[in-house]
């Protein structure tokens, strides 16, 4: 759903018509699991269900990891993640112009001359759908490169925390908290600090419980700064 821009006659500013329907066809790349390289293995990376170990892999050069959905989806619903997909593609698509979207910041509503053009509609559709694969009738979906967070609780004693970070996060977000984040490569010193903190502020039940939660076969993925 787009706003097409029209000139009325005798008129010098275009006006546009809102809320322009269209429906397409669109593709995901479909790949074999052979051609995939498993990259890392990062427990806890996952972001629904139960505690456990999720597999990296690498593809020309970029990170995928098998994608999620709700359970809650996936029970009542009955699809995986490529049927949800599909099916929300189809059904509720979430392609129409910003001026229409309630997540974007306020200028969006301030500026009625914003109009979002077809063009821009499907850039951002093959943005979104150029970081997924389809691996042997299973979703794909770039993945970031897993990095070591300490996070702490409340009080002394709360308790203290060294997990994976799913999202992207800013490299200044990073940077400004020196001693707070580890490359995936970076365990042993994550885990030193840790124990330091958990020590410092009284979380002796945390304290020896940190291990390594990343296993790195292709550390060439590993590029970000941590300075």
């Amino acid at each position: 759903m787009y706003d097409r821009p029209y000139l009325p006659k005798g008129c010098r500013k275009y006006r546009y018509e809102e809320d322009v329907k269209e429906t397409i066809v669109s593709n995901i790349r479909e790949v074999s699991k052979s051609d995939l390289q498993l990259a890392m293995r990062a427990e806890g990376f996952h972001f629904y269900g139960t505690h456990r170990v999720v597999p990296l892999y690498a593809y020309k050069g970029k990170l995928y990891r098998e994608a999620e959905i709700q359970p809650s989806i996936e029970k009542e619903e009955r699809m995986n993640a490529l049927q949800w997909l599909i099916h929300t593609h189809k059904h509720y698509s979430t392609y129409y112009a910003k001026t229409k979207r309630f997540d974007l910041p306020t200028k969006f509503y301030l500026a009625p001359d914003n109009h979002e053009s077809r063009t821009d509609i499907l850039k951002r559709l093959r943005r979104d759908l150029s970081r997924l694969l389809i691996v042997d009738g299973v979703l794909y979906e770039q993945s970031v490169v897993p990095m070591y967070r300490l996070v702490t609780f409340g009080w002394g004693g709360c308790g203290t925390c060294l997990h994976l970070v799913r999202y992207r996060y800013p490299q200044k977000a990073v940077v400004g908290m020196r001693g707070w984040y580890w490359s995936a490569l970076d365990h042993e010193a994550a885990i030193a600090k840790a124990n330091e903190v958990a020590a410092r502020r009284g979380d002796t039940q945390d304290v020896g419980k940190f291990h390594k939660l990343v296993e790195v076969y292709m550390p060439e993925f590993v590029k970000r700064v941590y300075l």
